[in-house]
């Protein structure tokens, strides 16, 4: 059986792991308010309108993908939620609409013809 000692130290790791856990959550709620201007519920809201995808390609969130805010960084107007990948390719793009457009067009003309 085990001793009083094991079940003290169990306890005292379940409590520091639920305290780290709560700590994360308040950080990430803190950034979204900060950098954002948005509350958790906010995040939230949009994530179900969204049906819980990617805004562009419809990746599916979960809790290990999560979705990232996309924003304008002129305006600092949120404009979706993104996965990362749609997220970092707009960044590489720099959101200039005319560079996507002739991204596009190039795809479009050089895509390889089936035999």
């Amino acid at each position: 059986m085990p001793s009083k000692q094991f079940f003290t130290k169990r306890k005292e790791t379940e409590t520091s792991h639920k305290r780290a856990a709560s700590q994360r959550r308040a950080k990430k709620t803190r950034l979204l308010e900060q950098s954002y201007g948005m509350e958790t519920g906010e995040y939230t809201r949009r994530l179900r309108q969204q049906g819980y995808c990617c805004a562009i390609c419809s990746t599916r969130h979960t809790v290990t993908k999560r979705l990232s805010i996309d924003h304008d960084h002129t305006t600092g107007h949120v404009r979706g939620l993104l996965c990362p990948v749609c997220n970092s390719g707009l960044g590489m793009f720099r959101d200039d609409e005319d560079l996507l457009v002739k991204a596009l067009r190039y795809l479009m003309t050089t895509r390889s013809v089936m035999p």
